[in-house]
């Protein structure tokens, strides 16, 4: 688009003659159209209640995932633990019983194992003495299972095994809970496990959504308020805000998606970055311009000043997140697609409502900003210090460069899903209290087969299995092994003895008792022909860099804990978030990479040149550099959602490089300390208001229930501040060198 004056018209100006004239009922019908159509999609989006987006589709994981899941069952047990010093009570255990009896008659719930037996007493050892304590016989008759006694006897464990579908799931889960909280409430019962951990999720992010959105909407008011004074500067910003909010939701409960704990962002991101067009467009509208008269001409001149920088940082923005496609995780891809279409849509928002809404108000009045006004007064300080001292600006810049650089190798990449929640959580206070009181409550799942097909019934194969267990059990993170042979006699076997349950009477025996029981827990470990067993492995409450150690440990014993003819295929829901924590550093190098590129590449196509990409180079990877050294020094892991910041940031603290940069540009004529006095107290404050409405915005993730997010919203908003900083001083100081040198080699 050309600036008036300057010949015949272009079709942009064209456009939006129109649209300040006859066309302005029209596009204001259409927003209206568009926006009730898309109110009702948008209100009625999903919750995502199993977490499956927060996983890859790798396919060969899931295939390992399907064949454990058809041979041994659903592996997301719900454990309740309750604790009493009198737990051996003839009383406490009957009423373990009642709970048990409870569970048992819940649609959902497909079968229930308390340590506690109802049949005759019989002795029933376990290869593994020093692991469970030797069995014990109560006087009320009761059988025991010892792996679900803590080893202090004081705290008994209820292992219920839940339909895998899932809105049954949801269903028995809450009728447990009242049963816990309200039934048996005079118990100390303590409640676990990963349909817990889905449901809590599920109602935590329907929590933050009426939590978030509306703080995010207070805050971004009172600062609009506090910045313009204006009821229009309040309102424009919000109805650009709030149509864009609304169709890009819209667009994404109209694909078929659900909201996760990643995509729960969507909303304060879009309502974050969707207000800063029009805070650029409103800001030099307010302005005004004593040659123009004319209001429709001074918008036009306006809106065509700022809609190719606009233009730019939009597609900089949207380009890094973008660029979170290149993810392995459903979540973060969906993430970065509809955010990207979220800015998209508001660029055409602001750029469709702003110019009309402007059209109704009487034109500004031009005011020059006053000396005493403190706001003005630390721009041009800010601008002075650039132009007098660049040389020192930039070696401070290098200096805390080269200080956060240092506490970036102490960044983890580890994501917990326990730790995920804060500490006052029910779930984080009863999962802890579990882990500790039985040494672990996370597994990893393995499937044990031999290489030739044949059942694993050989007394070899028996052997094998004890030395490996035994091997496994020496590892410092492991705290249990559970398989088949935790329900043997260490008897069972002359050399001819097979672990069948034809030819063990003892195994049958035990076989009998437990099914009699009502539980399945021994046939949850082998498949019918005994070709694959289940091999799970306990641990503590760990992260997944833990795990990942872990898992490494493990496969180092497999060659000479089994050797040939077997496999061990590692498996599970912990098995699969360590390795795509595994691959959050890769996929974040990726999609950084991708986006750094892509930006640079529409920096150049805008300025082109190539001096002005370098420099606008500097300020815009210093911020990102502080961040990551900040999340260092305070020990932040690199989880699934930390690992967005590097992709989101960089598109953001380029745009207000794109919005100095033109804005210099357009008057620098021949003296740049003249233009960047000017571009700094002008230009610099919409930069400031946008910062700042940027940084307060990404605040009221603050207040989610997720650490990642809160970790993710805080540093974005503070590496916002910091490219402020970076873009009205660093940025200056790098244009100030760059005019000197270009003297210097004309003066030679």
């Amino acid at each position: 688009m050309s600036r008036p004056g300057e010949g015949a018209r272009s079709a942009g100006e064209k456009f939006l003659a129109y649209q300040l004239g006859k066309g302005r009922n029209f596009c204001l019908v259409l927003l209206l159209i568009l926006t009730g159509s898309a109110i009702y999609p948008a209100l009625h989006v999903v919750i995502e209640n199993d977490n499956s987006s927060m996983v890859s589709h790798d396919p060969e994981l899931q295939q390992n995932y399907n064949i454990f899941r058809e041979d041994f069952g659903n592996d997301e047990l719900l454990m309740i633990a309750l604790t009493a010093p009198d737990l051996f009570t003839p009383e406490k255990i009957r009423r373990i019983q009642n709970i048990r009896g409870d569970l048992i008659g819940i649609n959902g719930v497909t079968s229930v194992t308390t340590p506690f037996l109802p049949q005759t007493p019989t002795v029933i050892m376990t290869p593994f003495s020093p692991v469970f304590p030797p069995i014990t016989t109560p006087d009320s008759g009761f059988l025991l299972l010892p792996m679900l006694l803590s080893p202090d006897r004081e705290t008994a464990l209820i292992m219920v095994d839940l339909s895998a579908d899932i809105d049954k799931q949801q269903l028995a889960l809450t009728i447990i809970e009242e049963l816990i909280t309200k039934v048996h409430a005079d118990l100390d019962l303590r409640l676990t496990g990963i349909p817990l951990q889905k449901l809590t999720v599920s109602r935590l992010i329907q929590r933050d959504q009426l939590v978030t959105i509306p703080l995010a909407v207070v805050i971004l008011s009172l600062l609009l308020l506090f910045f313009f004074r204006r009821l229009y500067g309040l309102l424009l910003p919000l109805a650009v805000m709030a149509i864009s909010l609304c169709w890009t939701i819209a667009l994404y409960s109209l694909g078929g998606f659900a909201l996760n704990t990643i995509t729960a962002l969507l909303p304060p991101v879009v309502m974050v970055l969707s207000v800063t067009t029009s805070v650029h467009l409103y800001n030099s509208w307010l302005r005004g311009n004593s040659l123009i008269n004319d209001s429709n001409q001074h918008i036009i001149t306006v809106i065509t000043t700022l809609f190719r920088p606009c233009l730019f940082t939009t597609l900089t923005t949207a380009m890094g997140l973008a660029s979170l496609l290149l993810s392995n995780i459903p979540a973060v891809r969906l993430f970065g697609g509809f955010a990207a279409i979220g800015i998209c849509l508001s660029f055409a928002v602001s750029f469709l409502l702003v110019p009309i809404v402007l059209g109704f108000l009487p034109q500004p009045i031009p005011q020059q900003p006053q000396p005493t006004f403190t706001f003005h007064t630390i721009l041009a300080k800010m601008a002075d210090l650039s132009i007098n001292r660049p040389g020192r600006v930039l070696l401070v810049a290098l200096a805390s460069v080269l200080f956060a650089v240092s506490g970036i190798p102490q960044i983890s990449n580890n994501t917990d899903l326990i730790r995920f929640l804060k500490s006052d959580e029910r779930l984080f206070r009863d999962t802890m209290f579990i882990d500790r009181a039985f040494g672990g409550v996370n597994r990893i799942e393995f499937m044990l087969e031999r290489t030739d097909g044949l059942p694993l019934t050989q007394r070899q194969d028996v052997q094998q299995l004890i030395i490996f267990q035994h091997g496994l059990e020496a590892l410092p993170q492991v705290t249990g092994t559970d398989s088949l042979l935790s329900f043997l006699s260490p008897q069972a076997g002359s050399s001819d003895t097979t672990f069948s349950a034809d030819n063990l009477d003892q195994i049958m025996r035990r076989m009998s008792t437990i099914q009699s029981s009502g539980s399945g827990l021994i046939t949850r470990f082998s498949n019918q022909d005994q070709t694959r067993l289940r091999l799970s492995v306990r641990t503590p409450v760990l992260g997944t860099a833990d795990l990942a150690a872990l898992i490494k440990d493990i496969d180092k014993l497999t060659v000479p804990g089994l050797g040939h003819p077997y496999k061990l295929t590692p498996t599970g829901e912990a098995y699969q978030l360590a390795i795509d924590s595994h691959n959050l550093v890769r996929n974040l190098t990726s999609s950084f990479s991708l986006s750094l590129v892509m930006i640079l590449t529409a920096i150049l196509v805008m300025f082109r040149s190539l001096k002005l990409l370098s420099v606008a180079l500097i300020p815009n990877l210093i911020p990102l550099l502080w961040t990551f050294g900040l999340m260092g020094f305070l020990a932040i892991d690199l989880s699934t959602g930390t690992a967005m910041i590097a992709a989101v940031a960089i598109g953001l603290t380029v745009d207000s490089t794109i919005h100095y940069l033109a804005e210099c540009q357009r008057v620098n004529t021949c003296d740049i300390n003249t233009a960047i006095r000017w571009t700094t107290t002008t230009t610099g404050q919409a930069l400031s208001i946008s910062a700042l409405v940027l940084f307060c915005g990404f605040a009221a993730g603050g207040a989610s229930s997720f650490l990642p997010t809160v970790y993710f919203s805080l540093l974005t908003g503070t590496t916002m501040l910091g490219a402020l900083i970076c873009d009205l001083v660093v940025l200056p100081a790098g244009l100030v060198l760059m005019d000197r040198f270009k003297s210097g080699r004309r003066a030679c």
